[in-house]
């Protein structure tokens, strides 16, 4: 995955967080198959805001990022979030462990 590809969605990371003047995230390549983001404020030096990640690693982190701006909003979070077994395709787990019933107390 090209940088071209990466560099609109962490722009959009970038609007929807509405930083503070001066404040500002790069995405750094580290090399041809690794990147990171850096935080700059203004008069400071950079800050390592993740670890060099592959670029699939890293759109995952950055797709993490735009959820935790949706719920922080307090708006109803995507159903794929909050998936259950049936999703999947397995039947849920039994309600109580097998085994012999508990006596009431």
């Amino acid at each position: 995955m090209p940088r071209r590809v990466l560099d609109p969605i962490v722009q959009e990371l970038i609007d929807r967080l509405h930083l503070a003047p001066g404040e500002h995230l790069d995405l750094v390549p580290d090399d041809a198959q690794r990147f990171h983001l850096e935080q700059r404020l203004a008069g400071r030096s950079a800050r390592l805001l993740t670890p060099p990640l592959p670029p699939d690693r890293l759109l995952l982190l950055l797709e993490g990022m735009g959820l935790a701006l949706d719920l922080d909003r307090r708006q109803p979070p995507s159903r794929s979030v909050f998936r259950t077994m049936e999703d999947f395709g397995a039947a849920a787990p039994p309600a109580s462990p097998p085994g012999r019933p508990q006596e009431p107390r």
